[in-house]
């Protein structure tokens, strides 16, 4: 769990810690002491004031590379970073489609996400086999899915709210860090 709330951090950048556990797919108490635990060791610490919450340290950020380096058997299928660079090109032509339509939310604009998530799930069931703690990423833009489809406009590209886009983002850095490659072009740099 150690190395699953500390790279949740990383990946979230900043978050308190009831996204960190929730995102982590953990309860709120044993997230707590885990995470106490981290900044103790100085790998993450807690910051304060209008943005509050658990942000990754250097040497947080350097712990992490070096724990996805010593254990090969963690990292997902190559092939899933293919996988979801194909899908993820979708995805952002569905987010630019709905930022120059907002706020009407189109049945095709509906179809084309419920596609894209689709077609997302078996890269998430791929990575979730060898790191359980992605399956969260699932329930997630499920949730944010039904959200948008339901009506909620800002839970396609709302910030800081859960919506698909910020989930989606950070499974992209997630899938990013666990395969211990760097952000290129073809990922949308």
């Amino acid at each position: 769990m150690r190395r699953d709330l500390l790279q949740t951090v990383v990946v979230k950048g900043i978050a308190e810690t009831s996204a960190v556990a929730d995102a982590a797919d953990v309860p709120v108490a044993d997230a707590e002491g885990v995470l106490a635990d981290l900044a103790a060791a100085g790998l993450i610490r807690c910051r304060t004031g209008r943005l509050a919450g658990w942000t990754p340290t250097a040497e947080g950020r350097a712990q992490l590379v070096r724990l996805v380096r010593a254990d090969p058997t963690s990292r997902p299928p190559d092939t899933v970073h293919r996988d979801f660079v194909a899908v993820n090109a979708d995805f952002k032509q569905v987010c630019t489609e709905w930022q120059r339509t907002r706020p009407d939310v189109t049945a095709e604009l509906t179809d084309r996400l419920t596609g894209v998530h689709d077609r997302v799930r078996p890269v998430i069931d791929a990575c979730a086999v060898v790191q359980p703690r992605f399956a969260a990423y699932r329930r997630r833009l499920d949730t944010a899915l039904r959200r948008f489809t339901g009506g909620d406009p800002d839970a396609l590209t709302g910030v800081r709210q859960g919506s698909y886009h910020g989930v989606w983002m950070e499974l992209h850095a997630d899938l990013l860090t666990s395969l211990d490659r760097p952000r290129t072009a073809q990922d949308g740099a």
